[in-house]
């Protein structure tokens, strides 16, 4: 039986690729690294050419350097090979003198690629106080909420005039709102109104259900922050509650149905759990705070500016191909139509950034070069600079 069993790996392929599997380990990563130091996110193309590379090197090592050594096969005298092996290890020492020297050859990446590749969240705090989340709520409202470690992860700051003893509108969501964080405090600079914000990635802004890729503890933790959400609300009163989330990612899971939400311990309805679950909120808040949903950015298929900085790098590949109108027109049609009946019935408002950022058929992903996102979905200061240009009531009336 393991004779049987060996024969299989006496084959002369497998056998070959034995041969070689030390060099070629020894050249990968090298190669590898050096490729995403140029591009920064290698397309899978580009690594298969990459892997290909790294065969043909491992290749040639082992036939002009590994069995010449280990088996006394010569392939040129023994004073050629002197000759090869000084001439390439001053190769080396001398590339690698430069590159110490040279701060590993930053010229040989454009500034605009770096500023591409260097695209992340917007950092400014330009009129915004942050910190401990019970602090923030304390100070803002008086109230005791988001005790204990649980609510340590919440991002809670408080903008606007805070000398008002009451909070006059609220902000409430998941990682999306994170992103319109900054952008929201510098827009409330100087305005007569107190604001407070509260957001925990990948928790919707709906009773008792979570993401689907939430793990136990953490879709706890959504339906327990909606709680102490809804008791804000009850107990501060604010005129506006603006709810913001990925609504998009909610209603569909790899663009397709069913959504991608889950109830929390059993609790909640299965199935189709987003429409459901906005009607029960809107029915819970509704009659306390004037609610404004606003709806999803753009959610494309590609990291932004990883995919501008191939472009810029590599200008003959293909352009991307951002997500378009129709695209998002049908992610919609799963939670929207139970948000317009609800904006009917002067529920709640809606705010719709889809002209704004899908003008034209394919939606926007950058404005001359610069890009709107920092991802695939989360705007970054451009796009949240476009974002309330284009959504004005996202800050309320003058």
């Amino acid at each position: 039986c393991i004779l049987f069993a060996a024969r299989p790996l006496e084959g002369r392929v497998l056998v070959w690729i034995g041969l070689i599997s030390y060099t070629l380990y020894l050249w990968h990563w090298p190669i590898l690294k050096t490729l995403q130091a140029f591009l920064g996110d290698p397309d899978d193309w580009q690594l298969a050419l990459a892997i290909l590379f790294a065969l043909g090197l491992s290749i040639a090592t082992y036939r002009f350097v590994e069995r010449p050594i280990r088996y006394g096969v010569s392939v040129a005298s023994n004073r050629t090979l002197l000759y090869l092996a000084s001439a390439m290890s001053a190769l080396l020492l001398v590339v690698g003198v430069n590159i110490r020297t040279s701060d590993g050859f930053p010229a040989r990446i454009p500034d605009a690629f770096l500023t591409l590749q260097e695209t992340g969240p917007d950092q400014r705090g330009e009129g915004l106080t942050c910190g401990r989340p019970t602090d923030i709520v304390q100070q803002a409202t008086g109230l005791d909420l988001f005790s204990g470690d649980a609510f340590a992860g919440l991002h809670v700051c408080a903008f606007g005039d805070r000398s008002r003893p009451a909070v006059d509108v609220l902000y409430w969501g998941d990682s999306h709102l994170g992103a319109i964080v900054p952008e929201l405090g510098a827009r409330f600079s100087g305005r007569e109104e107190h604001g407070l914000m509260v957001a925990l990635p990948a928790c919707p802004p709906l009773p008792d259900v979570a993401w689907t890729k939430s793990s136990a503890r953490a879709a706890q933790l959504c339906a327990d922050l909606y709680e102490e959400m809804r008791t804000l609300i009850q107990r501060a009163k604010p005129r506006r509650t603006v709810l913001v989330a990925h609504w998009d990612t909610y209603a569909t899971e790899g663009g397709q149905g069913p959504g991608a939400l889950r109830p929390v311990g059993g609790v909640g309805p299965s199935g189709d759990i987003l429409p459901v679950e906005i009607e029960r909120m809107v029915s819970e808040l509704a009659e306390i705070t004037d609610l404004f949903v606003l709806l999803d950015v753009p959610t494309h298929d590609l990291d932004v500016p990883d995919a501008l900085a191939t472009s810029l790098r590599w200008p003959w590949l293909p352009k991307p191909n951002w997500v378009t109108r129709q695209e998002i027109e049908a992610n919609r049609q799963s939670y929207l139509p139970i948000l317009i009946s609800a904006e009917g019935r002067d529920a709640l408002t809606l705010l719709d950034p889809f002209e704004t950022f899908c003008p034209v058929e394919q939606c926007l992903a950058e404005i001359d070069g610069v890009p709107l996102f920092y991802d695939h979905s989360h705007v970054s200061a451009r796009g949240a600079a476009l974002l309330f240009d284009g959504v004005p009531q996202l800050v309320g009336p003058d």
